[in-house]
């Protein structure tokens, strides 16, 4: 077993999360909110490093949410999981469209390669899944027959039986 790298968000020091099965490749970060964070970063590289944000509060002994003067829990950035919420409200509120997988419903980051190339979904799957999707949407209007076909065969003309 090898040794994992550590988290690439700035700040962070801990070890990257384990590959899941069938994973190719290994994760950037520690986890889901700093893979966030990482990229919402790469796709805006001039503007602040929320993250550092959170250290500085945490430093101080506060928690990250900025309007809270409570200590965080343990092994936590925020008091409690209401505070956790609302920054995370807060902070994906400020993203821009383009900024989300484009796979409807999903509600990640869009990827940004290192070398920021910002791609249109958060990973491989949700691409995948969005190119067999749109496959299976373009191959299921191509057999339907048109609503008007659809009119005519059933009533065996195009005025129908309105007696």
């Amino acid at each position: 077993m090898g040794t994992r790298g550590r988290c690439a968000l700035p700040g962070c020091n801990k070890p990257v999360s384990p590959s899941s099965p069938g994973r190719h490749g290994s994760h950037l970060t520690c986890g889901d909110l700093h893979h966030q964070l990482l990229m919402a970063g790469r796709f805006n590289p001039f503007s602040p490093n929320p993250n550092l944000h959170i250290l500085d509060r945490n430093a101080a002994g506060f928690c990250a949410l900025r309007s809270c003067h409570r200590p965080p829990c343990p092994g936590h950035p925020w008091c409690s999981r209401s505070h956790y919420m609302e920054w995370l409200f807060d902070f994906t509120s400020g993203l821009q469209p383009d900024q989300f997988c484009k796979l409807d419903g999903c509600t990640r980051h869009v990827f940004v390669e290192e070398e920021f190339t910002k791609r249109e979904f958060c990973g491989k799957t949700h691409r995948d899944q969005y190119v067999t999707l749109s496959a299976l949407r373009a191959r299921l209007q191509l057999s339907s027959p048109s609503p008007t076909e659809s009119l005519i065969s059933s009533s065996g003309s195009a005025e129908g039986n309105f007696s």
